[in-house]
């Protein structure tokens, strides 16, 4: 039986030097019959991204090429395509990723008493590379299963034993009306974390948030990405949001796994500062800040290490 989806479905591009992926990434969202309208924000790109995506469109009235004549990053292009869009759900589509044929589909046939609804990842390392499951969801064969600020905030806490399964990579269909209403955008000074912001705020205020396994949301693992490069003060913003939702009444379960997020934060932080004085030849502070805590001192010893044997790898292999 063929079902009839009445919601109108956005897709949202952000978009910055993206020349390379850009039409795969507006050709896989086009083919998607679903959806009603495509709004790239082309953030202040000094290649060729809006003429690339101007002639994959062909003139598809569903498109729509904004255009930000500086760089105001990922959340601000977002909240600029939210408030624009006329849709009832939107999805987020990073410019390097791409959907396969049907995702939009099998997500609306689940969407019904959902906030948020997730699909687990699929990836690959290369344009051209095999596809791999991310494993975020472990019931992928179930139900939307709904999740929790507890185990959303968990699993964003770093884990050198797995593949960035983090809850925080995945792009739901959202609810529009929802985050409009509750007046939850993407918080722009974060340039780092600001899908994890988003979600766990939304979370907070009462978010029916569903996760279901892969439906074909394709990411691309490139060690140049955004989120790859974490500067002290990307950081530094991420860990001021976490104090903030520490003001909000929060039970005694989620306060704790806050805080622990927090806590991993702070190491984040405190290492890039230590290489920060490193560089400065400020010695002194480094030692400081090395020396601040017995957590954070195995930390960065860690990182240290792990730095130095990756080196030692590249210079082998070289």
């Amino acid at each position: 039986m063929t079902v009839i989806h009445t919601r109108s479905v956005g897709m949202i591009i952000a978009a910055k030097d993206a020349a390379e992926t850009i039409s795969r990434a507006l050709t896989s969202a086009m083919d998607q019959p679903e959806v009603t309208e495509i709004i790239i924000v082309d953030d202040g790109s000094m290649d060729e991204t809006s003429a690339i995506a101007r002639r994959t469109a062909n003139g598809d009235s569903r498109v729509r090429i904004l255009r930000n004549v500086k760089a105001l990053g990922p959340a601000a292009a977002r909240n600029m395509a939210i408030r624009a869009s006329q849709a009832d759900l939107v999805g987020i589509l990073d410019a390097d990723d791409f959907l396969l044929p049907g995702r939009i589909r099998l997500m609306l046939d689940r969407f019904d008493g959902c906030d948020f609804l997730a699909d687990d990842l699929l990836y690959c390392t290369s344009l051209d590379g095999d596809l791999h499951h991310r494993n975020i969801f472990d019931g992928h064969d179930g139900p939307p299963r709904p999740i929790d600020f507890e185990t959303f905030v968990r699993s964003n806490i770093t884990d050198r034993g797995r593949v960035r399964a983090e809850m925080g990579f995945l792009k739901p269909l959202i609810s529009r009306k929802f985050i409009l209403d509750q007046q939850i955008l993407y918080r722009e000074e974060l340039r780092l974390g600001e899908d994890f912001a988003l979600y766990a705020e939304a979370l907070q205020r009462g978010a029916v948030f569903r996760i279901m396994g892969p439906c074909g949301y394709v990411s691309l693992l490139r060690s140049d990405s955004l989120s790859a490069k974490h500067k002290t003060e990307d950081l530094q913003a991420l860990y001021d949001f976490d104090r903030h939702l520490l003001s909000f009444a929060l039970s005694p379960s989620d306060r704790a796994v806050l805080k622990e997020h927090l806590r991993d934060t702070g190491y984040r932080l405190a290492y890039r500062r230590l290489l920060d004085a490193k560089t400065a030849r400020k010695y002194l502070h480094a030692l400081q800040i090395f020396l601040r805590s017995p957590g954070t001192a195995a930390y960065i010893t860690r990182e240290l290490a792990r730095a130095k044997l990756g080196m030692f790898l590249a210079l082998k292999k070289a």
